[in-house]
């Protein structure tokens, strides 16, 4: 068998920047929340949101009026 030469990948090359992250965190969500396919548990999402050193917060949905 031969083995696969890999070589470093360094996700920071690739991220939004720090001050991009929760708009980019926010449209990952929207775009999940469209799929019904598979959907990672909150504590997932709880441990992504905390490694990428951005804050969850909740706010009421506006009405249309």
């Amino acid at each position: 068998m031969t083995k696969t030469k890999t070589s470093g990948y360094d996700i920071a090359e690739y991220s939004p920047q720090s001050e991009e992250m929760p708009a980019y965190l926010e449209a990952c969500l929207e775009e999940a929340s469209a799929f019904r396919g598979r959907i990672p548990d909150f504590y997932t999402i709880l441990k992504v949101i905390h490694a990428l050193g951005v804050k969850l917060h909740a706010e009421p949905i506006q009405a249309n009026t």
